[in-house]
């Protein structure tokens, strides 16, 4: 089953997504072999896809657009949205 997690520890979405946008600004969704499919992606690679993002955010102030794809943060995989909330808390 696809994890999900939200940045704040509450409530949880659809699976396979997580609304960070309180403490980050975005909204990601777990990379899924379909996802990948659908977009040209290297079935082997593994992430998140960036699906939403509040455009005054840090995210977007650095170079974050929807449809970006984040793999690892600080060179720790983010294979899952429960993995990028972790590095970043960290």
């Amino acid at each position: 089953p696809e994890e999900s997690a939200d940045a704040g520890g509450g409530t949880r979405d659809a699976p396979g997504t997580a609304d960070a946008r309180s403490s980050l600004g975005l909204t990601l969704q777990t990379l899924t072999p379909e996802l990948a499919r659908r977009g040209g992606i290297r079935g082997d690679i593994s992430g998140v896809v960036v699906t939403d993002l509040d455009p005054s955010s840090d995210a977007a102030q650095k170079g974050l657009r929807p449809g970006d794809i984040i793999i690892s943060i600080d060179r720790r995989p983010t294979p899952n949205a429960g993995a990028v909330n972790q590095a970043v808390q960290a």
